[in-house]
C-alpha cells in the first residue's frame, strides 16, 4: 500500500480518481514501469504521467531475483558522470523500459512496438 494513502483511503481506480491527487502537484516524474507493480497499474500510472505532462521513469523495486531486472530507466546519452546523470534527468532525456532479462530491451508505453 502505498505511503501517500491513509489505511482506510480507496486507491484510485481510474486515470479521473487519480489525477486529482495532491501528490503530483509536488513531482516532476513518475514512475510508471515498476518491476514489482501489476500490469494494469504500471499502465494506470502511464496514462496519469501522459494527462499530466510529467515525465516517466522505470525501476525494479526488486525484492525477489524474479523482479531484478524487470524493468529500468533508459536514457538517450551515454551517462559517465553525476552531472551529466542530473543534466539528461532535467532535460527529460530518459524513459521507461522493461524486459532487460530477455535481452531484448523494449520500450514501456502506451503503444505496441514502441
Amino acid at each position: 500500500r502505498p505511503v501517500i494513502y491513509g489505511q482506510d483511503d480507496l486507491l484510485p481506480a481510474t486515470v479521473e480518481e487519480a489525477l486529482s491527487h495532491p501528490v503530483f502537484k509536488l513531482v516532476d516524474a513518475i514512475e510508471a514501469a515498476n518491476g514489482s507493480t501489476a500490469e494494469r497499474e504500471n499502465l494506470l500510472a502511464l496514462q496519469v504521467a501522459q494527462r499530466l505532462g510529467l515525465s516517466v521513469t522505470g525501476g525494479s523495486d526488486a525484492h525477489s531475483l524474479e523482479g531484478l531486472g524487470r524493468c529500468a530507466t533508459a536514457f538517450e546519452g551515454e551517462i559517465i558522470s553525476e552531472a551529466q546523470f542530473l543534466e539528461s534527468l532535467r532535460l527529460g532525456a530518459f524513459y521507461p523500459v522493461y524486459d532487460l532479462r530477455s535481452g531484448q530491451i523494449k520500450r514501456f508505453s502506451l503503444k505496441e512496438g514502441e
